[in-house]
């Protein structure tokens, strides 16, 4: 597992040439980080490409070079599906969480919430949540 915390997506547009190595994904924990190691990829992928390329024989002559000021970043973020479920308790306005770390239960059905169900407790859609729900649980998957 990375011990870096996000994921970012990167790619450099290009109108004249498609690459298989012009995006892909890096983690890092910073916006800055990131661009630095998708520049390194690029830049690495890049000049094994143009190796392959003067290797030819004869040499095709042809190189690809690129602007690495054109690159795009994104931070990628889990989010919240209409097809995951927690067990709520409206009375106390609280979740079930695991013992062991404190954290929310998720279940990726809803009759797999429905054999843990007891008492107070109502399966319900992790989207139809209050916010405050809502967002503890954007917090938990994103962290």
């Amino acid at each position: 597992m990375n011990q870096s915390n996000k994921k970012w997506e990167y790619r450099i547009t290009t109108s004249t040439i498609w690459l298989s190595f012009d995006y892909g994904e890096v983690y890092a924990d910073s916006r800055e980080e990131a661009l630095e190691m998708a520049k390194k990829e690029i830049a690495y992928n890049l000049k094994k490409a143009n190796e392959i390329l003067n290797s030819c024989d004869p040499p095709i002559g042809f190189k690809i070079e690129m602007d690495l000021s054109q690159i795009e970043l994104k931070e990628i973020t889990k989010q919240l599906f209409e097809t995951d479920y927690v067990l709520w308790d409206k009375a106390n306005d609280s979740l079930v969480r695991w013992d062991t770390d404190d954290d929310i239960v998720i279940y990726g059905s809803k009759e797999e919430a429905e054999i843990d169900c007891y008492g107070n407790e109502y399966v319900t859609k992790c989207t139809d949540l209050p916010l405050h729900h809502q967002e503890e649980l954007l917090n938990q998957l994103n962290r």
